[in-house]
């Protein structure tokens, strides 16, 4: 279970346990790109027997040994990746924390918490358990949205919970993001902690309608691609089909005609 902490002032802490069983390649990362106004701090990683070790300047091409025990941040320019090695094969649980400052912002009309929480991966979790509180219990009312994958988003008790459906993995190019409308000053946010495109709240929806439609545009696409290719497969073999079977027709009018001149 992923545990995500709202404290007063709009900072996410967050932990997340990674249960996974590798064979090869020499580290796990995760992603955290388009950050816009949150500021990652705090990473730490550990697994079952030992706290990581930090290694500032993380490089990517470092050797397994190297990278053994220990996490640090790669930066790119889309963003940056929380990294920390593999450190054993086989089967493996890392608990990785840190905190997301700035999670929480500012419309005119309310506050808003939109994150992308677990990203398209090459490796997606086959399920996954996420339990959002607050510094207060968030009302049953409390308007939630959780997109990217099929599965739930809903209050219960005080706290935020997404889950994917039982018995249903997340697949390659599924993500989970979560859309949270909390009344205005429900969090002590900083007052510049705002969005030029996102006046108010209905400009986040109409985006977050944009992003999902570029999604299932993007899947179509995928879709019509895999198709081309497997109509470009039944057309060669179609065409190998009547050439096999032009041969064997002039190979049998071959062999009538020898019979006739015997």
């Amino acid at each position: 279970m992923d545990i995500y902490n709202i404290d007063e002032l709009g900072t996410m802490h967050v932990e997340e346990i990674w249960q996974m069983r590798t064979n090869k390649d020499t580290e796990i990362y995760k992603e955290e790109y388009n950050l816009g106004n949150i500021n990652i701090t705090n990473f730490q990683v550990r697994d079952e027997d030992r706290v990581y070790t930090e290694k500032s300047n993380w490089n990517i091409n470092d050797s397994f040994e190297n990278k053994k025990y220990k996490y640090g941040i790669n930066y790119v320019s889309q963003g940056l990746e929380l990294c920390w090695g593999i450190s054993e094969y086989g089967n493996k649980t890392y608990t990785i924390s840190y905190d997301l400052e700035n999670a929480v912002f500012n419309t005119e009309d309310s506050q808003v918490l939109y994150l992308r929480l677990i990203n398209d991966l090459d490796f997606p979790p086959e399920n996954f358990n996420i339990t959002i509180s607050g510094p207060e219990y968030f009302q049953d009312t409390l308007d939630v949205w959780g997109y990217g994958y099929k599965g739930y988003a809903y209050v219960d008790n005080g706290k935020i919970y997404l889950s994917n459906e039982e018995n249903t993995s997340l697949k390659n190019g599924e993500y989970v993001v979560l859309l949270v409308k909390f009344p205005l000053n429900t969090f002590n946010v900083d007052e510049n902690n705002t969005y030029q495109e996102y006046q108010t709240f209905n400009d986040v929806l109409e985006k977050r309608k944009v992003v999902v439609l570029n999604t299932i545009m993007v899947k179509l696409v995928v879709l019509l691609i895999k198709y081309l290719q497997f109509l470009q497969l039944y057309l060669l073999f179609s065409v190998f089909l009547f050439l096999l079977l032009l041969f064997l027709k002039i190979l049998q009018n071959i062999n009538l005609v020898q019979l006739e001149k015997i």
